[in-house]
């Protein structure tokens, strides 16, 4: 279960960049929907229409019920994009939202790099995975600064198990150097 949360956090962090934007953009439009809207089973437009002497629409466009049911699932969409644009902040300051969970709980692979944007790793199952290192949020533990594999170069990765699209580079020296 722990493995899933991580999982599901590190997609945020991993994209950093995207995640604030998207967060600082989307969230306005977001909190409106859950936030405002209908007040009293009245929207701001019919409220208008009346002040200005338009007629009203014959049937309700939409139930009460429905109004609320909108509202709840527009506020839990709500919070999760605020949760991901905080982590996705975190993550773009250098803060290892997700990278230390990753490199303890982590298996053990060698993989490749293609130019520092691609990582290359065989699963223990057998599976390839070609995943992304974003370059604002780099998937590189313990030093996130530290320079790893360009162009083929081999590298040490660690990925969760269950969710190897999890990963993440370790940059700790390996014993014989």
């Amino acid at each position: 279960m722990l493995d899933t949360i991580f999982w599901l956090l590190n997609f945020p962090a991993s994209n950093g960049y995207a995640m604030v934007f998207i967060a600082a953009f989307g969230s306005t439009g977001l909190a409106m929907l859950a936030f405002g809207g209908a007040r009293g089973g009245r929207s701001r437009l019919q409220s208008l229409r009346e002040q200005e002497g338009l007629a009203a629409p014959t049937a309700s466009a939409c139930p009460a019920v429905l109004t609320r049911t909108r509202q709840i699932v527009f506020r839990i969409v709500f919070a999760v994009v605020l949760v991901s644009g905080a982590v996705g902040l975190l993550a773009l300051i250098g803060v290892p939202v997700t990278n230390a969970y990753i490199h303890a709980n982590g298996v053990e692979t060698t993989g490749t790099m293609d130019s520092g944007d691609w990582v290359t790793f065989t699963t223990e199952d057998g599976a390839e995975y070609t995943l992304a290192n974003d370059f604002f949020t780099p998937s590189v533990y313990p030093d996130a600064h530290a320079s790893v594999g360009w162009d083929d170069a081999p590298v040490t990765v660690r990925y969760l198990p269950g969710h190897p699209q999890a990963f993440v580079i370790d940059s700790t020296p390996a014993s014989g150097d």
